[in-house]
């Protein structure tokens, strides 16, 4: 994945898809911790509430994520 930049001090909503690969991979931003605002296209149970450095998506899943810049 190439590099991109972001503003400073902002909050992002990212949605992060595995694609078509079906293998359990955990996301992990450097740098900063998020909130999952949609996990697999549904509400975050009450486990998967606050502030997270990773995510698990499987099963060429997604999740949306609000994150604030550093």
């Amino acid at each position: 994945m190439a590099g991109f930049n972001v503003p400073i001090d902002q909050d992002l909503r990212w949605r992060i898809s595995e694609g078509s690969d079906l293998m359990l991979h955990s996301k992990h931003i450097h740098g900063c911790q998020f909130r999952l605002v949609k996990f697999i296209e549904s509400s975050p149970s009450a486990s998967m509430c606050g502030w997270k450095d990773t995510a698990p998506i499987s099963n060429g899943g997604n999740v949306e994520i609000y994150v604030r810049s550093p």
